[in-house]
C-alpha cells in the first residue's frame, strides 16, 4: 500500500522559519535560501521499526512540505534530493539543508572486483582505481572463514593508515549511507592506525563502511564507502568501493557528483 505525501502550498518564504502548519523545509546549505521542486522520499515504519513503502513528493515553492499522521506507523527519516544538490536525510520536524555540488566536480569512482577466501594477493590502488598486488595497494578487502555457516569475517586494511569514520547526518539514518558519505567533506588529520578494520558480511549484502584512508606512501587522503556480497558457497565475494580522494592541498575532499538513484 502506498501512502500520499500531503503538500501544502504556501507564499514565498525564507528559511529563518519553517511555516506554522509545514512540517519541514528544504533549503540550501550555503545561501539559505528555499529550494521549490525538491524530490522527497518519505520512509516511515511501523511495529518493531519494520520499514514499510515510501511516500513520494515534492517541495512547494517556498521549500515547504507537509507529512499527513498515519496510525499505527512513525515516520523514520526524509530524503530530499534537488537538480545540483548533494541528497541530504532529516530525521525531525524542520528544515532539511542541501549542499550544492560545486562547479566543475569531478565524478566519485566506484571500483568492483572479486575477492577469494583467505586470499590477500590484490587490492585497490586509489589513483587510477586498478586492482594491483597487495605491496602496490592502498586498500585490500579480504574475507576470512567465520564461525556462523552464513557469514564471513570482513577485514579492510591500509598500509598508509585507516580509520572507521563516522557520519555527521543526524542518528538514525543508517538506511542511507551513500547520503551520509556525501556530507562528509572534512579530511580527517589524525586517528589513523595500521590495524585492520573488521566486520562480518551474511549471504548476500554485506553492510556499508565508511572508512579513512591513507595511501600508500602518505601523500594522499581518501574516504571509502565498502560493501560487497558473498557468492552461494561463500568461497568468494564481489565487492564494491565507492571513494573519493582528497585535494592533497587542501583539507577537504574533492566534491562529486551525486548519484542519481531513486528512492
Amino acid at each position: 500500500m502506498r501512502y500520499a505525501l500531503v503538500i501544502l502550498l504556501a507564499g514565498a518564504l525564507g528559511c529563518s522559519n519553517v511555516p506554522k502548519g509545514s512540517y519541514g523545509q528544504v533549503c540550501d546549505l550555503d545561501t539559505g535560501k528555499p529550494i521549490p521542486g525538491a524530490q522527497l522520499a518519505v520512509h516511515r515504519v511501523g511495529e518493531h521499526r519494520t520499514p514499510v513503502a515510501t511516500e513520494s513528493g515534492s517541495s512547494n515553492a517556498d521549500g515547504t512540505f507537509v507529512i499527513e499522521k498515519k496510525q499505527g506507523l512513525k515516520l523514520s527519516h526524509v530524503v530530499a534530493r534537488a537538480g545540483g544538490y548533494y541528497p541530504a536525510v532529516g530525521v525531525r520536524r524542520g528544515r532539511i539543508y542541501l549542499r550544492p555540488v560545486p562547479e566543475g566536480a569531478q565524478p566519485m569512482r566506484a571500483v568492483e572486483y572479486i575477492v577469494k577466501l583467505d586470499d590477500e594477493a590484490v587490492g585497490l590502488r586509489l589513483r587510477d582505481g586498478a586492482i594491483v598486488p597487495a605491496d602496490e595497494a592502498d586498500v585490500i578487502v579480504a574475507i576470512s572463514p567465520e564461525p556462523s555457516p552464513w557469514s564471513r569475517a570482513v577485514t579492510v586494511a591500509a598500509k598508509g593508515g585507516i580509520r572507521r569514520i563516522v557520519s555527521p547526518m543526524p542518528h538514525g539514518v543508517a538506511r542511507e549511507p551513500r547520503i551520509a558519505f556525501d556530507n562528509i567533506v572534512e579530511v580527517p588529520r589524525t586517528g589513523y592506525s595500521k590495524r585492520r578494520s573488521k566486520g562480518t558480511w551474511d549471504y548476500g549484502w554485506g553492510a556499508y563502511s565508511t572508512y579513512a584512508v591513507r595511501t600508500l606512501d602518505r601523500s594522499r587522503h581518501a574516504k571509502l564507502l565498502v560493501a560487497g556480497y558473498l557468492d552461494e558457497n561463500g568461497e568468494t565475494a564481489r565487492v564494491i568501493v565507492r571513494y573519493r580522494v582528497a585535494d592533497p592541498d587542501a583539507p577537504r575532499f574533492v566534491a562529486a557528483t551525486p548519484e542519481r538513484t531513486g528512492s
